[in-house]
């Protein structure tokens, strides 16, 4: 799915690419999950926590995901707030 949002060209290829970053890190944390749950660590202990650090890149994802399809899609423009 990754790889079908990344390569699809339409005229939103930014709110395309966002998700899939996102289903490529949530992949990348599962298959750490499913290396500690099957006991594989034994095997392979140095793959475990491979997941760990994209744990911290999920929420600016979603806020980036958010925001290009607010701005691309919606067509909604950033609105400054004037300072009275």
């Amino acid at each position: 799915m990754a790889i079908f949002l990344s390569g699809r060209s339409t005229e939103n290829t930014v709110p395309n690419r966002i998700p899939a970053l996102l289903v490529a890190a949530f992949s990348i944390i599962l298959f750490g999950t499913a290396l500690g749950s099957t006991g594989l660590y034994r095997e392979e202990p140095h793959r475990v926590r491979v997941g760990a650090p994209l744990v911290l890149a999920l929420e600016p994802l979603f806020l980036m995901y958010t925001t290009a399809f607010r701005t691309f899609v919606v067509g909604e423009e950033r609105v400054e707030r004037s300072r009275e």
